[in-house]
């Protein structure tokens, strides 16, 4: 049997290891140097895992959406460098974060290099996010499936670059009554007049600096229908569909994306 597998053996899930016998079950483990010189008489359950670096489950974050908290079944005596802690975000955040644990002061949440902070929509409702504390910091070792662009107008994702630009957002709406059919990142499509729709986004892209296109079905089959832009900001856009003639006109089912580098 091995030394991993004798600690499993002696510990049944669910229950409590005697402070007597961590000691030993720790030896057995992990040997008779290392971090078990650090455990004594008295080890508790927190201390045991700070030492030997064991991750913490913090559950479902509390707080905002940015200053989330959370609690762990043992809270760490301190949190140090090189904890780890993974947890269920409560809420998708709105821009630059912290996470206070237990009893312990908000520290910062940056991305994997320590100093980038999270924007807005780095981290989703329901999905887990694992942090690692520097000394300083808790950097985000995983961002899920999400796609963020970076000040540089790089996209990225857990495996870093993948292109310049991406698709924000989309929508696919009724053109005479503005309805949303299907749609990402849009929070509401208004018809403000015959060929004149006002499209919201739902999180803020910080910039007019991004490129919007627009199509739609032919009116009655026959025409062409041209889309312009009227205003555009960081957190909507006007756009207006015309005739051949110049004339606004509605169309049937109407298609709109927005491009962010």
């Amino acid at each position: 049997m091995s030394n991993h597998a004798a600690v499993d053996a002696a510990i049944v899930d669910g229950s409590d290891v005697p402070k007597a016998s961590l000691r030993t079950l720790l030896k057995a483990g992990l040997g008779a140097d290392g971090p078990v010189q650090a455990f004594h008489a008295t080890t508790t359950e927190r201390e045991a895992r700070d030492v030997i670096g064991a991750g913490a489950w913090g559950g479902t974050t509390g707080g905002t959406t940015t200053a989330y908290t959370c609690t762990t079944a043992g809270e760490p005596n301190a949190i140090t460098a090189g904890f780890v802690i993974s947890v269920i975000v409560n809420a998708t955040n709105t821009g630059a974060s912290t996470l206070a644990v237990g009893g312990a002061s908000a520290v910062a949440i940056r991305h994997q290099d320590g100093t980038t902070a999270l924007v807005a929509g780095d981290i989703q409702t329901n999905h887990i996010a694992t942090l690692v504390y520097d000394g300083s910091v808790f950097r985000l070792v995983s961002l899920g499936n999400r796609l963020r662009a970076t000040t540089g107008g790089r996209v990225r994702s857990s495996f870093g670059a993948i292109g310049p630009s991406f698709i924000r957002s989309w929508v696919t709406f009724t053109g005479t009554t503005g309805t949303i059919l299907t749609s990402y990142n849009v929070s509401s499509v208004v018809r403000n007049s015959t060929g004149n729709y006002t499209i919201t986004w739902s999180e803020d892209f910080g910039t007019s600096l991004y490129g919007v296109w627009a199509m739609a079905a032919n009116v009655g089959g026959t025409g062409n229908l041209v889309f312009g832009e009227s205003t555009k900001n960081g957190t909507s856009v006007v756009i207006l569909a015309t005739s051949d003639a110049g004339v606004l006109t509605d169309s049937g089912i109407v298609n709109v994306m927005a491009i962010v580098g």
